[in-house]
């Protein structure tokens, strides 16, 4: 893992810092959320990226971006 994939990957990887972990915090007011979904919630929102998914209704949280690239038609 750290002799390969790390170093493949490391200019793509994300932290969880403080930033994304006080946004996703408010995720969970007034009914939790699965914790998986918001941190990669916050994450995209931190970073102002598109969470690309299946599931885009887990994910109408603020001020996240999402797509669902299976209902996509040109």
């Amino acid at each position: 893992m750290t002799e390969y994939v790390l170093p493949a990957f490391e200019e793509r990887i994300l932290s969880v810092d403080k930033s994304v972990v006080l946004i996703s915090a408010k995720y969970h007011v007034p009914v939790p959320k699965p914790y998986r979904d918001t941190l990669i919630a916050a994450t995209a929102v931190v970073h102002n990226m598109t969470i690309v998914t299946r599931d885009t209704a887990g994910f109408c949280l603020g001020k996240v971006k999402a797509f669902n690239s299976w209902n996509y038609k040109e």
